[in-house]
């Protein structure tokens, strides 16, 4: 499904709410809303050079002297936090979790920690060198045993190795020329496991990529398995505060690129969550939404709408297709009536994240129907309200997808389950259909396989 979290497929009928009971509700955002505060985000610009030529081999080098990249003034105590010790790599410590595997990483060593139900990540040192004809990543004149993973952080998930290759990690004596040498470590990963969501770019890709990396303060490439352009450019402005260099399109060309350091693989802490205690310099949900902030912040933004309208202002995700509030424009005429400023935002691929961010990182509230877009969350500045409509049978998927990430980050969270009569189900199937029965009786599925079965539409 392009546009929402592994949810449950339902009746088209089922798929339009009529919300009768949100007065409340909204009274509650309202008086949520007013009490909150704004944060502040100063921009930052980093330039980035192209790679000079040296005898056929591209040198890539940052055209910057990372005079800003190592200011801990920037990420405070979410980055800088306790020292990192130092290996003997000029790079320092490619693995930054707090754990007893791959601690250490001797030169011309493979290790990998495969402990995490979610995710296999992998550090070589020494001499590193990419072979995308045979899907590998070389290191050339180790004696470290081969290593099959899955660069994507998601393994418990048996569908996602149909849709995402594995990566061979290759002790070898073969030595394949440099095409393009590189002057810092690689992280490589993968995104096309669920290529065009945004909560699993978000969740699988920027916050574990941000999580892996963001110790090595921008001074590493991102080698991305099976490239889309179209990613890159849609989340260009992050990958940018997370790297100073281009991202390297592992396939292009079938170009080996050299490495004297590599990470394979993404940490992974939790649903759009990290937890400041794994990791040495105590990455956290904060200092990766200030890395958000320097993405997208454009100077004065902030006050200059702030002057614009005293009244709290709630951003209404809309949908066009499935899941619609058939009465939206009742909503949003009540909510103008309580007091709210409403802008009505309709995401889509034409629709730069910069602008969403503009919207929302000034707003009190947040309101939309579960789905993929309300990971625009993200974009809210703490003690700001959410209230995700849950549609029928989706009440653990809401709480574990966005309710509890969002309380996390200092959000705060309401729930509108639409109930039976107001989802337009209710039209299509009458009373005592059985399969409204089955809709209806959804809560008390608790298999993640039967919720995928129902999902396909191989259970009725």
């Amino acid at each position: 499904m392009a546009d929402g979290h592994q949810e449950i497929k339902k009746p088209e009928a089922e798929r339009k709410t009529t919300m009768h009971g949100y007065l409340k509700l909204l009274l509650i955002v309202f008086s949520i809303a007013m009490c909150g505060v704004l944060c502040a985000a100063r921009s930052m610009y980093l330039a980035v050079a192209p790679g000079s030529e040296s005898n056929g081999v591209t040198l890539v080098r940052p055209n910057t002297k990372f005079t800003d990249l190592g200011d801990c003034n920037w990420f405070k105590s979410a980055t800088c936090g306790d020292e990192v010790e130092e290996e003997d790599d000029r790079w320092g410590v490619l693995n930054n979790e707090v754990t007893v595997r791959c601690s250490s990483i001797p030169n011309n060593t493979l290790c990998c920690d495969q402990s995490s139900p979610d995710s296999d990540v992998c550090f070589l040192r020494g001499d590193v060198r990419t072979h995308p004809s045979s899907s590998s990543v070389l290191l050339v004149g180790s004696s470290s045993p081969l290593k099959t993973i899955l660069p994507y952080p998601r393994k418990w998930d048996t569908s996602v190795a149909a849709r995402s290759a594995t990566l061979s990690l290759l002790p070898t004596s073969y030595a394949p020329s440099c095409d393009v040498v590189h002057s810092v470590p690689a992280v490589v990963f993968a995104t096309d496991a669920f290529a065009g969501n945004l909560f699993h770019a978000f969740n699988e890709g920027l916050v574990p990529l941000f999580l892996t990396s963001h110790h090595l303060r921008r001074r590493v490439a991102l080698v991305i398995l099976h490239y889309k352009h179209w990613w890159h450019s849609k989340y260009s402005d992050i990958l940018r505060q997370i790297s100073a260099f281009p991202p390297v399109d592992f396939a292009a060309g079938n170009k080996t690129h050299c490495f004297s350091s590599a990470i394979v693989g993404l940490r992974f802490h939790g649903v759009l969550s990290l937890d400041p205690s794994r990791s040495k310099n105590h990455a956290s949900m904060s200092a990766f939404r200030r890395l958000l902030a320097e993405a997208y912040h454009k100077p004065g933004h902030n006050s200059r709408l702030r002057r614009r309208s005293r009244r709290p202002k709630l951003v209404i995700i809309s949908r066009e297709k499935t899941r619609v509030i058939e009465n939206e424009a009742d909503v949003t005429a009540l909510a103008e009536e309580v007091g709210f400023e409403v802008e009505v935002v309709r995401p889509s691929d034409r629709l730069p994240l910069s602008a969403l961010y503009e919207a929302l990182s000034v707003s009190e509230a947040m309101l939309g129907v579960h789905g993929a877009a309300m990971a625009h969350l993200l974009f809210l500045r703490r003690k700001a309200a959410v209230v995700e409509v849950v549609p029928l049978g989706l009440e653990r998927l809401a709480s574990g997808c966005f309710g509890e990430p969002a309380a996390r980050i200092g959000l705060k969270y309401e729930e509108y389950r639409v109930g039976a009569r107001e989802s337009s189900l209710s039209r299509r199937y009458g009373e005592g259909h059985e399969k409204k029965k089955c809709w209806v009786r959804r809560d008390d599925i608790h298999s993640w396989e039967l919720l995928k079965l129902l999902k396909a539409g191989t259970v009725d």
